[in-house]
């Protein structure tokens, strides 16, 4: 495929995941665990649940407000966590970072499937918080999964 066709490919992609979104729907019910971000550089706001079960993401949603590349990115990355474990979730969202980021030789897994299409944003350095956003929100509901474990105040579920 050549590079102009690469990147109209991306585009097409973009746009279809940020009208026709997954995942979109606010409330997964009271087992599901949930962060919410803003990035103040362009007014995108993401509030993403995860409802986590025997250590393993066993859905996810997210609301809010973006730009097209914000909520295709969130809309990619949710269609790959779920299933996953939480450390194929971390080395997961590790490489999609990495991607964005350019350094997608650094122990890349093979599980980022369409979220490859997103490696173009580093062109666009004005764009990689937009994209990075799910990411980091994922991260924060991670992160509390964690601490409500480690004050054994969740039983994996």
């Amino acid at each position: 495929m050549t590079n102009p066709e690469l990147n109209q490919l991306y585009r097409q992609v973009i746009v279809d995941y940020a009208k026709n979104p997954h995942h979109f729907r606010q409330d997964l019910g009271e087992e599901a665990l949930s962060a919410r971000r803003f990035n103040a550089s362009c007014g995108d706001v993401l509030q993403i649940q995860l409802v986590i079960d025997q250590e393993k993401i066993s859905d996810a949603s997210f609301d809010g407000q973006g730009c097209a590349i914000s909520l295709a990115a969130t809309s990619m990355l949710l269609d790959q966590l779920i299933g996953q474990s939480l450390t194929e979730a971390r080395t997961l969202l590790a490489d999609f970072s990495n991607l964005i980021l350019g350094a997608e030789n650094q122990g890349q897994s093979d599980s980022l499937g369409e979220l490859e299409l997103l490696a173009g944003i580093r062109s666009f350095p004005a764009r990689i918080k937009c994209a990075t956003l799910a990411g980091h929100v994922v991260t924060d509901v991670l992160d509390e999964f964690d601490d409500l474990n480690q004050k054994g105040e969740t039983n994996g579920n």
